[in-house]
């Protein structure tokens, strides 16, 4: 994989089916915009803010924390897809001490060896809308999503199928403010 360090740039594929990068690896400290881009075994280091919009992740992974993006930063993303992700927690998303707004966004077929097979979130607040999150698995908690401390918001959602020990869809630790409105959850699965 090939890396590249970030300081304030857009990025503006043609659209996600003809503008593809494999095996990359971004280190945003400033901010990065996307537009239209699939991203392929590839990841964002965050210490900034990134932006994403139209956007496919997919086939990624880490031995660590977070298969596409680990961020300390704030993360915006809308209408993107992330696809068949890996990692020890967080098998899409890591984020710690942040701000992670998902709009209209899909979560389907990732995993984590630990906690949250989509997203973990630590200490970090977070505002979903309109996502749709179906086969993820965790094999501790948090199928989708594993929040621990921070504010947690998710509507009009749909979260089917997804597995964990603990949290089929969802595990909320500690949160100051949970709201949970118009979602719908079916067939999610907690193990114990």
């Amino acid at each position: 994989k090939s890396s590249s360090s970030i300081n304030n740039v857009t990025i503006i594929g043609q659209n996600a089916s003809n503008t593809i990068v494999n095996k990359a690896i971004f280190n945003v400290a400033t901010s990065l915009t996307i537009y239209n881009v699939t991203f392929i075994d590839s990841s964002i280091e965050n210490t900034g803010t990134l932006n994403a919009f139209d956007c496919v992740f997919k086939d990624s992974s880490s031995s660590l924390y977070g298969g596409v993006i680990h961020s300390q930063g704030d993360v915006n993303l809308d209408n993107c897809s992330f696809i068949d992700n890996s990692a020890l927690c967080g098998g899409a998303i890591y984020i710690k001490s942040a701000n992670l707004n998902i709009n209209n966004c899909i979560f389907l077929n990732n995993n984590a060896e630990m906690f949250g097979g989509a997203v973990i979130a630590l200490r970090s607040n977070l505002n979903l809308n309109e996502v749709t999150a179906r086969n993820n698995k965790a094999e501790n908690d948090g199928g989708f999503i594993y929040s621990y401390y921070g504010e947690f918001s998710i509507a009009n959602s749909d979260l089917s199928y997804n597995s964990a020990d603990n949290g089929g869809a969802l595990f909320i630790n500690g949160a100051s403010n949970d709201i949970i409105k118009n979602n719908t959850f079916m067939g999610n699965v907690a193990l114990t």
